[in-house]
């Protein structure tokens, strides 16, 4: 018994795991005091950052980054008051998007299926389904690009212009309308369509099929250097797996 008491007196005098311990409930201590008008504890804060650096925080990665399992992670993230609880498409698209280091890749599933998305305020100024933005899913900060399908016989009910965006149209299935400016042009599938910022537009299926387009958002006048100039070959052997 004395050899354990001698054992447990060193462990209380010497551990370093037992005093990091006690110096990181000090300092956690400080910091929850000077968050508390926020609402906020320190472990929440942490997380909050990461989030905001990630843009698109996934669980298993804010996970990684802090060393915390994800119950404590949900826990906290709960009592931040500052998300809400995914709707059932929003969990679908978590579900079906890959990630690593040099891609993001969402399995958006057949077009057929795209009149499941929803958009709703402020993400869009009216409720709109059949839309889905790709920008935050890919995390592809300077450009936006959407899926779109519209059912036979609707449209985009009003003209609207873009403040400082260009917009590319893919036609990718169906048949449609586009007014530009006045001008009616018809698309179909394999069109192409540039509209300029200020363009006023508006769009409508007046088929009877569903019209399928991808819209691509950037800026006007920005510049790159297109077409294959911008690829660099690499050295490493290609290998595709089995």
């Amino acid at each position: 018994m004395q050899k354990d008491t001698r054992k447990i007196e060193t462990i209380a005098r010497s551990c370093i795991a037992v005093r990091l311990r006690r110096l990181n409930r000090v300092v956690t201590n400080i910091y929850d005091d000077a968050l508390r008008p926020l609402g906020l504890k320190v472990s929440q804060l942490n997380i909050l950052i990461v989030a905001a650096r990630l843009k698109v925080a996934r669980p298993a990665k804010v996970c990684e980054i802090l060393q915390l399992d994800g119950s404590t992670l949900s826990r906290n993230v709960e009592r931040t008051g500052f998300t809400r609880k995914k709707d059932r498409s929003e969990s679908m698209l978590s579900e079906r998007t890959q990630t690593a280091k040099n891609f993001t890749c969402l399995h958006a599933g057949p077009m057929d299926a795209w009149g499941q998305f929803k958009m709703k305020r402020p993400e869009v100024p009216i409720p709109v389904k059949g839309k889905l933005f790709l920008r935050n899913v890919l995390g592809s900060a300077g450009m936006e690009m959407s899926l779109n399908v519209v059912p036979p016989g609707d449209g985009i009910p009003f003209l609207h212009k873009h403040k400082l965006n260009e917009e590319v149209y893919v036609v990718v299935g169906g048949r449609g309308q586009f007014l530009v400016d006045g001008e009616c042009i018809d698309v179909e599938e394999g069109s192409v369509l540039r509209v300029g910022a200020a363009g006023e537009r508006a769009y409508r299926n007046n088929s009877d099929a569903p019209l399928y387009f991808l819209c691509i958002q950037y800026r006007a006048a920005s510049a790159i250097e297109g077409g294959a100039q911008d690829g660099q070959g690499v050295e490493a052997k290609l290998v595709w797996p089995d």
